[in-house]
């Protein structure tokens, strides 16, 4: 139950929203990252097209006073670059397939993994479930919750609230999200 408050905390803070009623836990920590991937939805990058090479190729050796270190860099500097942007729109295409997409989030993974591990205490002891919830459950569930808290007060003491929501977004996936930089975090426009 705390640790339920405090995700309709982090929820109505960061989105400026009221967080619907009679959510679980689990539903509402899908709602903030669903509504996380609603703002930052990923771009899909274009596919290069390799014809710019082959004509800069056919450019230089049609005239041969044209081949120079220098020219020959530059077409070598364009297939590198085209090598990269490939290699760039193949990954997103794989990722697509495979159903994965870097997780933007405002908490980082050692929280996201507490919350996690609260919801599966959560709901093997309310559905009566085969897995045993007992004495260590328990002191787990509370380590969760409070590690939440602190790390929740600590966010707040961090954030710069004169800032616009938007601001104070992404700063907070920014901190949170250790494999997205800056360049990742592409927002959508409304």
């Amino acid at each position: 139950m705390i640790c339920e408050e405090y995700l309709q905390e982090i929820y109505e803070t960061y989105f400026r929203d009221e967080l619907p009623k009679n959510l679980t836990i689990g539903e509402t920590f899908d709602l903030i990252h669903s509504a996380i991937r609603e703002v930052y939805a990923p771009q899909e990058p274009t596919a290069p097209e390799p014809q710019p090479i082959y004509d800069s190729l056919r450019a230089l050796f049609q005239d041969q006073t044209k081949l120079t270190a220098v020219s020959l860099a530059a077409v070598v500097r364009e297939a590198v670059n085209y090598s990269k942007a490939s290699n760039k729109h193949i990954a997103f295409l794989m990722k697509k397939m495979a159903g994965q997409s870097i997780e933007k989030s405002v908490f980082n993974p050692a929280m996201r993994k507490n919350v996690e591990e609260v919801i599966r205490y959560r709901n093997a002891a309310s559905h009566k479930t085969r897995v045993p919830v007992g004495e260590y459950e328990a002191s787990r569930a509370i380590y969760c919750c409070v590690a939440l808290l602190l790390w929740w007060r600590r966010e707040i003491d961090n954030t710069n609230w004169d800032n616009s929501q938007a601001t104070i977004l992404d700063a907070a996936v920014l901190r949170n999200s250790p494999d997205v930089d800056l360049t990742d975090l592409q927002r959508r426009k409304s």
